[in-house]
């Protein structure tokens, strides 16, 4: 929240040596508005830590990632020119917080968010060791089984939060009802940086804002030491999925739970259009150039996506367990058989778009029921 109120009273654009002394005087100052959108330039420190032979897991003492950070003389891009995503900012960040606020980053987040919000079951960690019982470990998985990874916890800041589906799903519920923050601040959370050239991106304030399938996302992902996680919110439809796992191999998994999700989603506006439109079959084509149509009703429509999902999930998981057996036939009928799982994911979101495109097609001779069709999916307007 103290970053956050350097952009709200107008500070975002001061030097981060204002506050990182420590830090080379470049040609281009380095503003806290550069770190917060990964437009700084600067070199990933996960990278600079591995390359001096020490354990990137275990970056500490936090003095001797700032001491690396301090002895780099270039960038690799003039700050604001290009985006991209390094760990290096968030790890100052987390320095500045702690210098601004004069507290330990886990006591800040603690106070100014974890309680406010409830969130009882977060933690912020500096010691990969610690645990209090309930602390899941990470996992990577081989052909036949999974092996621990060691306890690591990477660059204060960019990693060490500790949390559950449920306590981030209250943090995700204060984008829609500020506890913490206000409205105002929430909108400046979301709103996406710019390069220089003016130019738009899609990372705002440590949330990456893109499209997914023609509807709004907010998101973000992690993967480190074994676990891999996701958080992402639809706003319009006021949806969101979360997945903590600790198997970095889960993304795929996730990607097809938001698929199921979706479908699911799109099931009940199904039914909510159904009261005011006959569910009587509609033709599908496959493509403009087909002359096949497959007669569905709205309701089937939907459960066939679900099918096919569920299809693709099946498939692209069996052909990355043939692919890790190692044998030359399974690693090639794995790949196959992933490429065709991939393949059938993306198939809902085409067919989606055409019976949308088809199915509003009535809408003119039902003025009466716009404002329900609008409403219940936001960004589609009849013809």
């Amino acid at each position: 929240m103290v970053v956050n109120s350097f952009g709200r009273s107008g500070k975002r654009l001061f030097d981060s040596r204002a506050y990182v002394p420590e830090l080379p005087a470049y040609e281009r100052a380095i503003t806290i508005r550069h770190l917060i959108h990964h437009t700084s330039g600067l070199r990933e420190c996960v990278a600079l830590w591995a390359i001096t032979g020490r354990d990137m897991m275990r970056m500490t003492p936090h003095q001797d990632v700032l001491d690396l950070l301090a002895r780099q003389r270039g960038l690799n891009f003039a700050p604001g020119e290009e985006y991209g995503y390094n760990n290096s900012n968030y790890f100052l960040l987390a320095l500045i917080v702690e210098r601004v606020s004069k507290q330990a980053l886990g006591v800040f987040m603690t106070e100014r968010i974890f309680a406010p919000l409830g969130m009882h079951t977060s933690a912020f960690h500096d010691d990969s060791s610690a645990n209090d019982g309930r602390r899941a470990y990470g996992y990577v998985s081989t052909a036949d089984e999974y092996t621990r990874v060691p306890e690591g916890i990477g660059a204060r800041g960019a990693a060490g939060v500790f949390s559950t589906a449920g306590d981030l799903a209250r943090w995700d519920q204060n984008f829609y009802q500020p506890i913490v923050g206000d409205k105002a601040m929430i909108a400046q959370l979301l709103t996406p940086g710019r390069l220089i050239s003016g130019r738009p991106i899609h990372y705002a304030f440590g949330l990456f804002v893109q499209n997914y399938a023609d509807l709004v996302l907010v998101s973000h992902a992690g993967i480190f030491a074994g676990f891999s996680t996701q958080l992402m919110r639809f706003p319009e439809q006021r949806f969101s999925v979360i997945c903590l796992a600790n198997n970095p191999g889960i993304t795929l998994v996730f990607n097809a739970i938001v698929g199921f999700a979706l479908s699911w989603v799109l099931h009940r506006v199904g039914h909510r259009l159904l009261i005011v439109l006959p569910n009587e079959p509609k033709a599908i084509y496959l493509s403009t150039s087909m002359r096949l149509p497959v007669k569905l009703t709205l309701t089937q429509f939907v459960w066939l996506l679900e099918v096919i999902v569920a299809t693709a999930v099946f498939i692209a998981v069996v052909g990355k367990r043939l692919f890790l057996v190692g044998g030359v036939i399974e690693v090639l009928s794995g790949a196959i058989l992933f490429a065709v799982g991939l393949a059938l994911y993306f198939l809902p979101v085409y067919l989606g778009k055409l019976w949308i495109k088809r199915y509003y097609s009535v809408l003119p001779l039902l003025r009466p029921t716009e404002e329900v069709v609008t409403s219940s999916l936001p960004g589609v307007r009849p013809h």
